[in-house]
């Protein structure tokens, strides 16, 4: 009768013990692995039917130059803003907006020269806001890595457009100052269709500027009515305040959802976000339920920035903290995808409250260009303006000389997000 080696049976022993331990484990570890792949993949399905969705819809914007023309007013308008940008530094010497030195006066011919080499392309920058419709060309499936080069080239032909408006309507040429200061308006307000986080940012960033130009204008203008109208009429078309002045968070939302996957199909792609990856890694024993977290994490971040929306614009700021902060801790890879939303509301409740100012001053001049007075109270405005922002009137003072608006010496404490701006206008006709 044979009988088994003893080393024999104590080897079973152990390959059982580990057989049981790897099974252990496999109820432990595998169904989370099997339940984050699910959820990746339903997030693929979701991402992929929301970026048909974006590309379907079609966007019109107001038409800033008549008469209308048809067709995609995008690619004119990159390529008109890529060739007003394409001024050298040479070029724009004499421009305030590009000297370190924050006195320096403008050099009215040089201005006048530089200008005269773009104006073809302010003359397509025209043509491009006759078309309503735009659709602009992004790779929303490439996010990972794109430069968005026309928002550089934007900015650039903005600090260049303000300079020549203060130029033009320094030298007696108001219609070309308001032509000026309506392609700025149209600037930020294309740059803005299907538009996330960065592309508002720059449209702050352009409307600021162009709102500081027209606020020195008026202060001692000699725009006339007809002027003025037109002025007033691109001011309202393009408020940034709107039914859907909350819509770049839920393409901002989308944003990042491409690029965690992105990053999770082609980690190689995201040496930006390395680092995170990495440190996110320590805590998971697979990348895929590392992700999977991610975008659990998000969910929770976009149900906060819902409720975000529904405040009024000027309570975001201070709301963004409460409402988007789901008291659990994501991976660091989600904390560092995301971005500071308190502090973009804080600006863009500024620059809308600038705008609503600006309306007004311009309503006031026009005012005063028709019946060579200004308005004894604002009441003689159009309700929506004469109603103030955030809840609140504005400061109205006249003389027989000038007009002052304000919103700041009636309100020693300002609505929230809207402390430390100096918000007075002056409107003084020359």
């Amino acid at each position: 009768m044979n009988r088994r080696a003893p080393g024999s049976r104590k080897s079973w022993i152990i390959i059982a013990i580990a057989a049981v331990a790897v099974a252990g484990l496999g109820v432990l570890y595998f169904p989370p692995w099997i339940r984050a792949g699910e959820a990746i993949d339903s997030q693929r399905q979701i991402v992929a039917s929301r970026v048909d969705s974006l590309r379907s819809q079609r966007v019109m914007r107001p038409v800033l130059f008549e008469p209308a023309e048809s067709g995609n007013g995008w690619r004119p308008f990159v390529a008109a803003v890529s060739g007003v940008s394409a001024l050298t530094d040479k070029d724009l010497v004499g421009f305030p907006s590009f000297s370190r030195d924050d006195n320096l006066e403008p050099d009215p011919v040089r201005i006048e020269a530089a200008i005269e080499l773009i104006r073809f392309k302010i003359e397509s920058l025209k043509h491009a806001f006759r078309r309503p419709w735009v659709e602009p060309e992004y790779e929303y499936e490439n996010m990972i890595g794109a430069t968005f080069p026309e928002i550089a080239r934007a900015l650039t032909s903005s600090k260049i457009l303000c300079d020549a408006a203060a130029n033009a309507h320094a030298r007696g040429r108001g219609e070309e100052a308001v032509d000026l200061l309506v392609i700025n308006l149209g600037i930020a307000d294309r740059l803005t269709v299907k538009s996330h986080l960065v592309q508002e940012l720059s449209a702050v960033a352009i409307r600021t500027r162009g709102l500081e130009t027209l606020k020195r204008i008026l202060s001692n203008h000699h725009c006339d009515a007809k002027q003025l109208e037109r002025l007033a009429r691109a001011l309202e078309a393009c408020d940034p305040v709107s039914a859907d002045d909350a819509g770049w968070m839920v393409r901002q939302d989308l944003a990042v959802r491409l690029m965690m996957l992105s990053l999770y199909d082609r980690p190689e792609v995201g040496w930006n976000y390395r680092e995170a990856m990495e440190a996110s890694a320590d805590h998971y024993y697979s990348p895929r339920i590392m992700f999977a977290e991610c975008f659990a994490a998000q969910d929770r971040y976009a149900a906060g920035m819902e409720a975000l929306a529904a405040r009024p614009l000027w309570e975001r700021g201070t709301a963004t903290g409460e409402l988007l902060d789901a008291g659990e801790t994501p991976p660091n890879l989600h904390r560092v995808l995301q971005d500071h939303f308190g502090a973009m509301w804080h600006r863009l409740a500024s620059v809308a409250m600038e705008h609503r100012l600006a309306r007004v001053a311009v309503a006031v001049a026009s005012y005063n260009a028709e019946k060579k007075e200004y308005p004894s109270t604002l009441e003689s405005l159009p309700r929506t303006l004469s109603e103030g922002f955030a809840g609140r009137a504005f400061d109205y003072t006249r003389t027989s000389e000038e007009a002052r608006i304000d919103y700041r010496s009636r309100h020693p404490e300002p609505a929230e997000g809207l402390e430390g701006e100096d918000s007075a206008w002056r409107v003084r006709r020359r």
